[in-house]
């Protein structure tokens, strides 16, 4: 498993190469308690959106964590006990452009890794899914994109593939395995350039 695969394994709105869950009873549930609406709107207005630093990386693989419990019931404890590792040492990697969307007291509340022209990773903190924060992360990948955006989603991610397809982006090709040969397949969305 290379660093891709492993951000792709982690990451709700890409490629994920582990199968279902056979129960989802074998799974705590997290107790997330979100922020209101009108608190969202507040945060999106304060919110900034900056480059990664390195004291950042634990609280991202934390936000990592809860993010992974909440949204892939798909994975058993031993897939989330066995990518933790992973996920920590590729976000220490320079492979991708690592970027943080924080709040006004610069708590990272959702971070997305790019590389050129690809989202390659998107996690959310719990507590503020659906607040337009993860709108606002690809918005940015597509600045940095400069042109068209993509980005691969496994095909069991029906969650992923409404969230790009609700932001415009279309499917444009399907591959039966992941990046890493897995039977896991990956849609092939993109969304132009905006005109």
């Amino acid at each position: 498993m290379d660093w891709k695969d492993l951000m792709a394994a982690d990451c709700p709105w890409t490629r994920l190469p582990f199968q279902r869950c056979k129960s989802r009873k074998s799974r705590r549930e997290p107790s997330i308690q979100t922020v209101s609406t009108s608190t969202h709107r507040s945060l999106i207005s304060d919110m900034t959106i900056r480059r990664s630093l390195d004291g950042d990386r634990p609280l991202l693989l934390d936000l990592w964590e809860r993010s992974v419990r909440l949204t892939h019931t798909f994975l058993s404890e031993s897939d989330i006990a066995t990518l933790k590792p992973l996920v920590a040492t590729a976000l220490t990697s320079d492979a991708l452009e690592w970027w943080v969307a924080a709040t006004e007291t610069d708590e990272p509340i959702a971070f997305l890794g790019y590389s050129t022209g690809t989202i390659d990773a998107l996690f959310v903190d719990p507590r503020y899914r659906g607040g337009g924060v993860g709108t606002r992360l690809v918005a940015h990948a597509q600045r940095l994109a400069g042109g068209a955006l993509r980005v691969d989603v496994n095909e069991q991610n029906e969650a992923a593939r409404g969230f790009y397809a609700s932001l415009g982006f279309e499917t444009v090709g399907r591959s039966p395995t992941d990046d890493g040969g897995r039977p896991f397949p990956l849609i092939h969305m993109m969304r132009p350039a905006p005109r």
